[in-house]
């Protein structure tokens, strides 16, 4: 299986170019490998958070943003 963290960068350059279909599929498989590292996977939600907001799905951005707040504030702690 291929870095989850290369597949979050890769999924980053696809949506700094608007490929939102491709970003959001490369976050998604990054989603699997990052799942134990908190700060990573808090920025891997806010991603998926902002293709669902540029595609104009709302409350699935709603979603992914609540639970990479739930994450920062875990960290906090």
């Amino acid at each position: 299986m291929m870095n989850p963290y290369l597949f979050m960068q890769q999924g980053n350059q696809a949506f700094s170019k608007g490929d939102y279909k491709k970003a959001l599929s490369f976050y998604l498989k990054a989603q699997e490998g990052i799942r134990e590292d908190l700060s990573p996977l808090a920025d891997l939600y806010g991603n998926i958070g902002n293709v669902y907001a540029v595609i104009e799905q709302t409350d699935q951005a709603k979603t992914f943003y609540k639970k990479a707040v739930t994450i920062l504030r875990r960290l906090e702690d």
